[in-house]
C-alpha cells in the first residue's frame, strides 16, 4: 500500500500503533488473559479508534515505526510508505505484510529514537508540516464516541481561524492522558523530560509543555490498559446508540469473549 494523498487539512490525527508480529501489544492485558486475546482486542480496537477520527470529518494516519512501515506491493518490492524514508528494494522473501496493509489510511513514521516522548514529538511535527494542528491518539480507547473527540477538533480549527497558539489535553482516570492536540510544537525536551505510564503522568505533561500555549482541557476518561478496564470499555459501547460499525464488531467480540 503506498501513501495515500490527502487533500491539505488544518487539521489531522494520528493513531499510535504497535504490529503485533513486530512488537509486544498490550503487555498488561495480556498478563490477564493471554497473547492472542490481548493481539485479537487490539486489533479491532485500533479499527474503531480510526472510524471515530474519520466521523469527525478529518484525516486520521496511522503512526508506525520504521520496521512496521515495510510493506509489500503487487510487485513483491519493498515500499517505504513514510515521506521521511527512502524508497528501498529488499529481499521479498524476508518481508511480512503488516496487518495494518488492510487498513486504507496514510502513514507517518515515529522516528527512531525509542522514547514515547520523542516518537510523539516526531510524529506530532509531521502533522504540523501537512496540516497545521495535530491530535495524537492512542487504540486503548475503542469506545471513545465522536461527540468526545468533535470538540478537540472544534477547538484547534477555531484557533486556527483565529491565528492562536492553543494545545488540549484529555485526561485519563489512571492518571495520564488519552489525547494530546496542538497548533505549536512544543520542544523534543519537554515532551521527553515526561516520565510515561506513571500515576502522574498528566500532571507532568502539564508542567513540562506550559510554555507552548494555554491549556485547555476535554472530559476525562478511562482507557483500557488491564483486564479491569474491559468491562468499562464493553459497556460504555453498549450504551453508545451511534456507535461505528467497528466499535459494534468490538463488543461483539468482547461478548464472545465471556
Amino acid at each position: 500500500m503506498l501513501d495515500i494523498k490527502l487533500p491539505a487539512a488544518p487539521v489531522a490525527a494520528a493513531l499510535f500503533l504497535k504490529t503485533p508480529s513486530l512488537s509486544p501489544v498490550k503487555s498488561r492485558l495480556a498478563a490477564g488473559s493471554s497473547a492472542e486475546f490481548a493481539c485479537a482486542w487490539y486489533l479491532l480496537a485500533a479499527r474503531a479508534v480510526i472510524e471515530t477520527v474519520r466521523a469527525c470529518g478529518i484525516p486520521c494516519y496511522l503512526a508506525l515505526s520504521e520496521h512496521e512501515l515495510v510493506s509489500v506491493d503487487k510487485n513483491l518490492s519493498a515500499v517505504a510508505l513514510s515521506r521521511d524514508l527512502s524508497n528501498a528494494v529488499r529481499d521479498p522473501d524476508s518481508i511480512t505484510p503488516s496487518v495494518w496493509d488492510e487498513v486504507e489510511a496514510p502513514r507517518l513514521w515515529q522516528g527512531s529514537d525509542p522514547d514515547l516522548g520523542a516518537k510523539m514529538h516526531c510524529v506530532l511535527e509531521q502533522l504540523l508540516k501537512r496540516h497545521g494542528a495535530g491530535i495524537l491518539l492512542g487504540a486503548d480507547l475503542p469506545h471513545l464516541r465522536e461527540d468526545q473527540l468533535r470538540p478537540v477538533v472544534e477547538q484547534l480549527q477555531l484557533a486556527e481561524d483565529r491565528l492562536s497558539a492553543v494545545q488540549l489535553l484529555g485526561p485519563a482516570y489512571d492518571g495520564g492522558f488519552w489525547c494530546y492536540a496542538s497548533n505549536r510544537l512544543p520542544s523534543r525536551e519537554a515532551m521527553c523530560a515526561v516520565r510515561y505510564s506513571e500515576a502522574d503522568t498528566a500532571q507532568q505533561y502539564r508542567a513540562a509543555l506550559h510554555a507552548v500555549a494555554p491549556w485547555q482541557f476535554v472530559e476525562t476518561l478511562r482507557d483500557v490498559d488491564q483486564m479491569d478496564d474491559l468491562p468499562a470499555c464493553a459497556e460504555a459501547l453498549a450504551e453508545n446508540l451511534s456507535a461505528n460499525a467497528a466499535q459494534r464488531a468490538l463488543l461483539h467480540w468482547m461478548q464472545c469473549q465471556t
